[in-house]
């Protein structure tokens, strides 16, 4: 028996909590392995099938093999120069691991065909802010925001900058503004909470973690930001509660916790 595997030719989820998004092998091991096992014998047999190239880059990534993945995607882009989402998803990998210029190279080729697409500028713009270059970030945000001015991953990413750069009151207002259009989005609602910490306003930032909390227990590090908020305020019996579940979750899984923010970093 032969068996054929097609999946569909899409872009590259992020696996970052700054966007939505759906696995596209869900969490079937065996089914990655045959996709990779089907794409590999697809290339081998014809090395000149673009498709084929940039399925088994996906299926790479699924699996976590990134120089595997990036190869594959490039060789996509040596058959095919025209292809976009193999650039795209370079673009994601490449921010992930940390090499921003190379991801802001792959998006600025993508605008160059489609300057209105708003995942690209997106891309950029996150790119941009995490490699320390937050105005451009800013610019490209902003960008996003003409053509959907309701796009809560630009709002959140604008806030994340104004809180960066200590301008509370602008964060704040950004945050409500967004939870306006989205009041279920925790991740705004917690670096709201993060917002009024770093202003001083202990009250409100303990009152925006809590409602995270009863919304997600252990959504990201808020029993241990509240833990520290309420030893602050003297709360000790909830500060150690609080601490208590921030172990159990650190120790279920195995990572550190603590409220921080990214370094600064200067403008080029």
């Amino acid at each position: 028996y032969v068996y054929f595997f097609f999946f569909l030719m899409i872009r590259r989820p992020p696996r970052s909590t700054l966007f939505p998004y759906t696995t596209l092998f869900r969490s079937d091991k065996g089914m990655i392995e045959k996709a990779v096992a089907a794409w590999e014998r697809a290339v081998e047999i014809n090395p000149n099938l673009a498709d084929a190239y940039y399925n088994l880059g996906n299926a790479y990534d699924e699996k976590g093999m990134f120089y595997e993945a990036v190869y594959s995607w490039r060789k996509a882009l040596e058959v095919n120069p025209d292809m976009l989402d193999p650039r795209y998803n370079l673009g994601i990998v490449y921010t992930e691991n940390k090499m921003y210029r190379e991801a802001i190279r792959e998006y600025k080729q993508i605008l160059i065909k489609q300057p209105d697409d708003r995942e690209t500028l997106l891309g950029l713009g996150i790119a941009y802010k995490n490699g320390g270059l937050v105005n451009k970030s800013i610019y490209q945000f902003k960008k996003v925001l003409d053509l959907q001015p309701d796009n809560v991953v630009a709002l959140n990413n604008i806030g994340l900058i104004y809180l960066q750069k200590g301008q509370y009151d602008s964060a704040i207002s950004l945050y409500k503004k967004l939870l306006q259009v989205k009041p279920d989005y925790l991740e705004a609602l917690y670096n709201l909470g993060l917002t009024f910490y770093f202003k001083g306003d202990l009250d409100k930032a303990v009152n925006t973690w809590e409602k995270v909390a009863s919304i997600d227990l252990f959504y990201r590090d808020v029993q241990n930001n509240l833990s520290v908020s309420y030893k602050k305020k003297g709360f000790f019996s909830n500060a150690i509660a609080a601490h208590e579940r921030a172990l159990e979750e650190r120790h279920k899984n195995n990572s550190g916790f603590s409220i921080v923010l990214p370094t600064r970093e200067k403008e080029e």
